[in-house]
């Protein structure tokens, strides 16, 4: 009975480390899978990211390609705005020419028209004159006496000198009505150069401003400047200079006193400052003459006085003063 114990408990135990066994296998195996499959993912993810830092870099050449077609693109619509500004400048120069020699030949027609009023004039004065003459004659007959002109005479020569003033008056208003249209047409087209002139002038303005812009995109383009600013000397604080032009008032001190003065007073001007100078107006009108004008490329610094600057203007008056350089 031991001995068939003995067998039946080695029986078990085998079959135990053969489960055992088979388990250990299993194991074995799924962490063989496992293993296979982390080296998959590590491969996978070493992949994913070769794949992302090449799409990366694509990306970055697409961007830097995209920027450089739309600075050629800016770059074409600036050229075509200011040949298209010079071809409008040059389409109202030729008009402005024509409506010139339009003019020059009014002028030189109605100054026609008043040299024949003038001749007119004379010849018909002539014959008022021979007219006149006739009258005053007498008819001397064959006994050497003298007789008047006959009523009939005296009514045919008053019919002729009716007629003639009839006829002069005429020419008169026919003269007067041509020289009246010359006029309006000469009021006309000086109204229209002016117009012309002052459309001209705004073009002539408009398109410096663009050749200024299309020299600057090209400098920036080859990264000759950088961003222009400036630094407030109050506070420190950097801010682009934006939105030229500016316009105001703004008040200066002349350099020398006025007569029966003691003090230099303030004097207004209208201050405007653009892409090219930096100029002063003694009023707001468009075709003032410039009192000071100063090259933009040549203002170095604008900087707050202080109260050894100016001595004799007060805390208030001074916060509002600045110094240009």
């Amino acid at each position: 009975m031991a001995q068939e114990h003995a067998e039946d408990r080695e029986k078990m135990l085998r079959n135990s480390v053969m489960e055992w066994e088979k388990m250990a296998d299993q194991y074995k195996n799924i962490a063989e899978n496992e293993r296979l499959a982390r080296q998959i993912a590590e491969t996978n993810v070493s992949e994913f990211d070769k794949e992302k830092t090449m799409l990366k870099e694509e990306v970055k050449q697409l961007v830097a390609r995209h920027e450089k077609e739309i600075q050629a693109k800016d770059m074409q619509i600036a050229i075509l705005s200011e040949r298209e500004s010079e071809l409008e400048l040059s389409r109202s120069m030729n008009h402005l020419n024509e409506k010139a020699a339009a003019v020059e030949e009014a002028e030189a027609e109605i100054a026609d028209l008043r040299k024949k009023l003038d001749l007119e004039k004379m010849s018909k004065r002539a014959v008022i004159l021979k007219l006149e003459e006739e009258m005053a004659k007498r008819v001397i007959d064959k006994r050497g006496g003298k007789q008047h002109i006959t009523r009939s005479d005296l009514l045919k020569k008053d019919r002729e000198i009716i007629q003639q003033q009839q006829e002069n008056r005429r020419l008169l208003a026919k003269i007067d009505e041509l020289f009246s249209d010359k006029e309006r047409m000469m009021t006309d087209m000086t109204k229209e150069l002016v117009d012309e002139q002052l459309e001209n002038d705004a073009l002539r303005m408009e398109l410096r401003e663009l050749k200024e812009e299309l020299d600057e995109i090209r400098r920036r383009r080859d990264g000759t400047i950088d961003d222009t600013r400036s630094v407030d000397s109050r506070d420190s604080i950097p801010h682009a200079i934006r939105n030229l032009p500016h316009a105001g008032w703004v008040s200066m001190k002349p350099e020398k006193r006025s007569a029966g003065s003691r003090k230099l007073k303030w004097v207004q001007y209208y201050a405007v400052l653009n892409h090219v100078a930096f100029q002063l107006f003694p009023d707001e009108k468009p075709h003032s003459a410039a009192v000071m004008s100063i090259d933009t490329r040549q203002l170095c610094h604008v900087r707050l006085v202080t109260a050894a600057d100016v001595r004799v203007a007060d805390a208030e008056q001074i916060r509002r003063i600045f110094h240009v350089g």
